[in-house]
């Protein structure tokens, strides 16, 4: 997870960390259906996320095990890693099954940063805005994967140019 904290360096637009999943956590998180999957949005302590994930799971109805304190544990130690590198130990925390193109467009948030990690399904597309204001597809991240983006708010002159979406899933 080192690789997040070049997010800082003059001229990064986004750090991508290659993590891959375990087989097992892979295998279970493709096994939850729709209706059972933790949905939470909240302005929370980096040391509040793991309860506030097992208390999503508890609502969803997601039961205890092993692969579930997996899945607490790590959103847990990502927003560590995130409060580390931004240096603010509260973080807006999301989790939520992405079930249309309603965020199809490439775009750029309006906040100072985001770290993004897609646990099940395709990952985030990743773009270049060209001189005419086109969007040339540049990456897709994979499941386990986690990224930092600098938003439009990162301080400093800095402009990014570098855009992401929400994979396509219609159809």
């Amino acid at each position: 997870g080192l690789i997040l904290q070049q997010i800082g360096r003059p001229g990064t637009a986004a750090v991508v960390w290659r993590r891959t999943r375990s087989a097992d956590f892979a295998g279970w998180v493709e096994t939850i259906p729709a209706g059972q999957l933790p949905m939470l949005r909240a302005l929370v302590d980096f040391r509040a996320v793991e309860r506030c994930v097992h208390a999503a799971c508890d609502l969803s109805g997601l039961p205890a095990g092993t692969m579930r304190d997996l899945l607490a544990s790590d959103v847990a130690a990502l927003a560590l890693m995130f409060a580390r590198v931004m240096g603010n130990p509260l973080l807006h925390l999301r989790l939520e099954a992405v079930t249309t193109d309603a965020c199809r467009r490439f775009h750029i948030d309006r906040v100072p940063a985001r770290l993004l990690c897609t646990y099940r399904g395709p990952g985030t597309c990743f773009g270049l805005e060209d001189a005419d204001g086109g969007i040339v597809p540049a990456a897709e991240m994979r499941g386990g994967e986690v990224a930092i983006l600098r938003g439009a708010l990162w301080p400093g002159d800095e402009v990014t140019r570098l855009l992401h979406r929400s994979p396509p899933i219609a159809g």
